[in-house]
């Protein structure tokens, strides 16, 4: 019983080695008290993803965008994703936030999308070419490099 978990604690460690090897982009992370296992990105044009498996098996995938408005909107809805070919990830209901932007002027509008399944096949399938928070614009000058981060959590 005790070789059989060396193993798989090895076997894992050796899997999230070689996969930081391929996306060094990408943390992953392990909770100690859960047994939850997290793989994060860096921001790429104010774009990240995130995606968790949950000890018990349940999966939650993450899209956090953000971008600076020069008007202060509070209580905003909607996001839209422009892919390239005419595609669009839309999400109308999402919850869209402000804050005073620290580093400069304006404001950072932000939003936190929970992604389905289908999402993610257009996001790796098609490149994003700019997307909108409310009315606010952000475009996106490494279509590639999303592409390659969206690979890298959600199917490595």
């Amino acid at each position: 019983m005790k070789k059989t978990l060396s193993i798989i604690i090895v076997a894992l460690c050796l899997s999230l080695f070689s996969k930081a090897q391929l996306c060094p982009e990408i943390s992953y992370s392990i909770d100690k008290f859960s047994g939850d296992t997290t793989k994060s990105s860096l921001p790429v044009d104010n774009v990240s993803f995130t995606y968790i498996r949950a000890s018990g098996g349940k999966t939650y995938r993450y899209m956090y965008l953000r971008t600076i408005g020069y008007t202060a909107n509070v209580n905003k809805t909607g996001v839209i994703i422009l892919l390239k070919g005419g595609k669009k990830i839309e999400k109308p209901n999402e919850k869209v936030e402000v804050d005073v932007n620290k580093y400069g002027d304006g404001y950072v509008y932000s939003a936190l999308l929970s992604l389905t399944k289908e999402d993610i096949e257009l996001l790796k399938d098609n490149d994003m070419t700019d997307y909108r928070l409310f009315i606010y614009d952000g475009s996106i000058k490494a279509p590639d490099k999303i592409k390659k981060i969206v690979e890298c959590v959600f199917f490595l």
